[in-house]
């Protein structure tokens, strides 16, 4: 189920990505969509190939090419650092601090990677590094969350009073979804390790099940938040009665 989510979500979010580039430049207005077109590409596609690695030949090929994955993973959570600051505390000096901390922080847990990991094809989710890069991953999902959280609510409010847009409210809300979820993934991430240190097969089973669960409303979130199909514009649009 794991590796389902995540090639499901995967395979979303570069469709997904690419849209929003093809849509930011037709429209002019590059900026934050560009950055969230190419958080979500480089991370989908970094998630791909983590699964293929261990699967090719060769010594070389698969560390090249998880290698390639744990860069692009870290890239698109740099980039989502950066969308956070400029989408939603654009003119916070603290903000922009905690986005470059945060890009910071990345390469160090990647310089911790290449020195602990035995081989970041076969990956050794027990190590404390490995638990320490899931809670930074965390850490920039539960920020957006939080912020996207709070345009929700007061989106809510604008549009209780007839002042807001279904649509634009409903999309803060996919938002929460996503963010949340992915949090979460990355959170059982650790208890997986956890539970692999203590050797509890089942635990772990179960925690890597749910894992897998956990991709699938992000999957529909993001989707439903970017393409908005036909049937679901209607849906939100319709008032209620």
């Amino acid at each position: 189920m794991l590796l389902a989510g995540k090639l499901a979500f995967g395979a979303a979010g570069i469709v997904a990505g690419g849209h929003v580039l093809r849509v930011a430049r037709r429209s002019g207005e590059l900026g934050p969509h560009a950055l969230a077109a190419l958080a979500i590409a480089a991370g989908s596609l970094g998630l791909v190939l983590f699964p293929l690695a261990p699967a090719l030949p060769g010594s070389a090929a698969p560390e090249v090419v998880a290698g390639a994955g744990e860069i692009l993973v870290r890239l698109a959570f740099a980039l989502l650092a950066v969308f956070v600051w400029r989408v939603f505390r654009p003119g916070s000096r603290a903000a922009a601090l905690a986005a470059a901390a945060y890009g910071l922080l990345l390469l160090v847990t990647f310089a911790w990677d290449l020195r602990a990991q035995p081989s970041l094809a076969g990956y050794d989710a027990t190590l404390p590094r490995a638990w320490a890069a899931q809670l930074s991953f965390a850490g920039v999902f539960a920020w957006s969350c939080a912020e996207a959280a709070l345009e929700w609510r007061q989106a809510r409010r604008r549009l209780a009073l007839g002042l807001g847009d279904r649509l634009v409210t409903q999309r803060f809300g996919l938002w929460v979804v996503a963010t949340a979820a992915l949090a979460g993934v990355c959170l059982l991430g650790n208890a997986v390790g956890f539970a692999r240190s203590r050797e509890l097969p089942d635990l772990e089973g179960s925690l890597m099940f749910v894992r897998g669960l956990l991709y699938l409303p992000a999957v529909v979130a993001v989707w439903l938040g970017i393409f908005q199909p036909r049937w679901y514009r209607r849906a939100v649009l319709t008032p209620e009665t």
